[in-house]
């Protein structure tokens, strides 16, 4: 992708741009979904969309559903405009008001990046969609992340055994964390806050 196409941008920040993700985005999405680049971010999505056109399907119906139950986004470096990863809001439910927030980064070392998405994604739930509660899974093995979490005593409410088979063999644990309106007063939303100069 060269440019942004600002009918489809949901945000532009002080380091990246969200662009919801079209079927003209076919081709890098199944890039990636081949390299099993996505393995974590959606496990099943290989197996759905075994095609480029069978990912194109699946795109352009997710899209058609209104009210949306997934925002999907590319995640694009500004100013050049570089693919480096995902975000999405998945399982919307507008009763219970509350979604999966999933996020990966195909690229390492974006860190202002990957903090202000974050803080958009969530920032964008409570106070645009009004949504009460984000959840989100991290697999057991990534035990480097599980580590940085507990650090900062960020506490499961729930372990999933052996939840994900990983390349038909291994079975994984998978954490469910959970992010509240009241949270964002935790120091670790501050220091996102600090670290991507939102006041």
């Amino acid at each position: 992708m060269n440019s942004v196409d600002h009918e489809y941008s949901l945000h532009e920040g002080r380091y990246s741009y969200l662009h919801i993700i079209q079927s003209s985005d076919v081709e890098l999405m199944f890039t990636w979904l081949k390299n099993k680049l996505l393995f974590s971010y959606k496990p099943y999505l290989a197996y759905l969309c075994p095609t480029e056109q069978k990912l194109k399907e699946y795109i352009i119906f997710k899209n058609e559903i209104d009210p949306p139950i997934e925002i999907e986004c590319l995640i694009l470096t500004k100013p050049n405009k570089q693919p480096i990863g995902l975000v999405s809001l998945q399982s919307i439910d507008y009763y219970n008001k509350k979604a999966e927030l999933s996020f990966v980064v195909i690229q390492q070392g974006f860190y202002r990046l990957c903090f202000e998405v974050i803080w958009k994604a969530v920032s964008f739930s409570f106070n645009e969609l009004h949504l009460e509660k984000l959840y989100f899974y991290v697999i057991g093995n990534n035990t480097r992340f599980l580590d940085s979490l507990k650090k900062r005593d960020w506490k499961p409410e729930a372990v999933l055994m052996k939840e994900i088979l990983i390349d038909g063999q291994q079975r994984v644990d998978v954490y469910r964390f959970s992010i509240f309106p009241e949270d964002l007063n935790m120091s670790f939303w501050k220091d996102i806050k600090r670290c991507i100069k939102v006041v």
